[in-house]
């Protein structure tokens, strides 16, 4: 898992370097330019000697214009300059105007808090990413966060086995920093090295995200401009960046894998299991709506309805096609053969026993001997009644199926449970066996 999830953040880290945009304007209605406007409206501040009188300037000489109506001068400047929220507080002090007294006013630097930009969801949640650890959301904001992309993601990694399924604050570890999140809340910068991330606000997800099924909610989301190191991806904030506050969302969808030929609707509705709809349903894996794949403390919800494929048969995969399908069931143990086909033991692929047909997943050898090469998972030594006695192992070798190590001959071996550690297995060796 941690080379796959290693994996997965170079990916992402390729996606953050590969989408570009241009900075904003000065004029952009988000306000990314800072406001370094003299403040003119203020008196004359107490405690100012002499020394802070200025030279006689044109600037002076606006501020002493200024003086004679100080609310109105304030209320023009704040139109002028504060129309949107600022990004870099004020730090210009006051100037007293030539020849003034002191009597009354600042006495340090304007640097009131960052006001953020406030945006919000506006369009469709689709999936930005996917892999077997991770999976990300995203969805068009609105206005467009100055300097940054217009679109925000929801980045879910797996860390632990189970449904991802809680209420997140974003603030506390391991999610206020982007190098460690679990559950990452951003905006992609103009290049990979920026970003805006979640400084605080909280996530709730109702339903498992690695289902590809979306059901969330985003309140008082707080997003602030970082550093993001390109190794790592460890995030660090910087000091009067940009901000956003984005209005709270609620944000649900399904999304199947590419080459779903159904409705959506009907994918992972823990309803039945669409067996032929192109590509494969959660609904029909039992272990899926509940437990993190051979999670052994787990406790299976149980098989949905197969809607359809005949009665007599189960779900299965079409190797060739790389696709569900419906496949004739047997039963190995009890010796229940297959109308059409080779009745193979179940090695995890289906809950059922299942009938092969072709020759991608039945090599036409026998114990001990070669399987050949393939990229399929084969099975062989096929006895007169048509039932798969061999398992090509991890070297390709026709291994024995066993469900004890009693079964296994040759010295050293033991039986290698298909799912464990319980049922039937083959006989081998795994490296853990070795001294």
């Amino acid at each position: 898992m941690l080379s796959a999830l290693a994996r997965t953040r170079t990916a992402l880290a390729l996606v953050l370097a590969a989408a570009s945009i241009a900075a904003c304007s000065d004029d952009d209605p988000g306000g990314s330019s800072a406001d370094v406007s003299v403040d003119a409206s203020s008196d004359a501040s107490v405690g100012d000697t002499s020394e802070d009188v200025a030279a006689d300037t044109e600037e002076d000489a606006d501020d002493a214009s200024a003086d004679a109506d100080p609310d109105a001068s304030d209320t023009a400047l704040d139109v002028a300059v504060d129309a949107t929220p600022d990004v870099t507080p004020d730090v210009t002090p006051d100037v007293i105007p030539d020849g003034g007294e002191d009597s009354g006013g600042d006495v340090a630097p304007d640097v009131g808090p960052v006001e953020c930009q406030v945006v919000r969801i506006d369009g469709d949640w689709d999936v930005d990413y996917a892999d077997d650890v991770s999976i990300a959301f995203r969805a068009a904001l609105e206005p467009s966060p100055t300097g940054f992309q217009d679109e925000l993601v929801l980045l879910f990694e797996r860390y632990t086995p189970g449904p991802d399924v809680g209420v997140w604050d974003l603030s506390t570890e391991p999610d206020n920093n982007f190098g460690t999140c679990a559950h990452c809340v951003f905006v992609r910068g103009p290049n990979a090295a920026l970003a805006l991330f979640a400084e605080s606000g909280t996530l709730e997800t109702l339903d498992d995200p690695y289902q590809r099924t979306l059901n969330a909610t985003g309140t008082s989301l707080r997003l602030i401009e970082v550093e993001v190191d390109g190794e790592t991806r460890t995030s660090t904030p910087i000091p009067g960046g940009h901000c956003i506050e984005i209005v709270d969302f609620s944000a649900q969808g399904r999304f199947p894998a590419p080459g779903w030929t159904c409705d959506p609707s009907q994918y992972n509705d823990g309803a039945s299991c669409e067996c032929t709809c192109g590509t494969y349903d959660p609904d029909c894996d039992p272990d899926y709506g509940a437990c993190f794949p051979l999670d052994p403390l787990c406790e299976p919800e149980p098989a949905h309805p197969i809607s359809d494929c005949e009665p007599d048969e189960v779900c299965g995969t079409d190797v060739e096609a790389r696709a569900p399908t419906c496949q004739e069931a047997c039963d190995w143990l009890e010796r229940d053969p297959c109308d059409e086909g080779v009745c193979a033991a179940s090695f995890g692929a289906t809950d059922a026993d299942v009938c092969f047909t072709g020759d991608a997943q039945v090599a036409d050898v026998e114990l001990d001997e070669f399987c050949g090469d393939t990229t399929y998972q084969q099975v062989c030594a096929v006895d007169d009644a048509g039932f798969a006695m061999g398992f090509c192992d991890y070297e390709g070798m026709c291994a024995s199926i066993c469900d004890s190590d009693d079964d296994c001959l040759t010295e050293g071996d033991t039986c290698q449970w298909f799912i464990g550690p319980e049922g039937l297995g083959f006989c081998g060796t795994f490296p853990e066996d070795e001294d």
